[in-house]
């Protein structure tokens, strides 16, 4: 999926866990390392 909005041209931030396992890279790519919570 971010590569189809990278090729539509979109901007993207992607929340990653390892950011060295995303293989894609862009000067429209944001790579975010964390991890997403729910707060309940």
């Amino acid at each position: 999926m971010v590569e189809q909005a990278l090729a539509a041209g979109h901007t993207v931030t992607a929340l990653v866990r390892s950011p060295e396992k995303l293989a894609t890279s862009s000067s429209n790519l944001r790579v975010v390392a964390g991890q997403a919570e729910v707060d309940r």
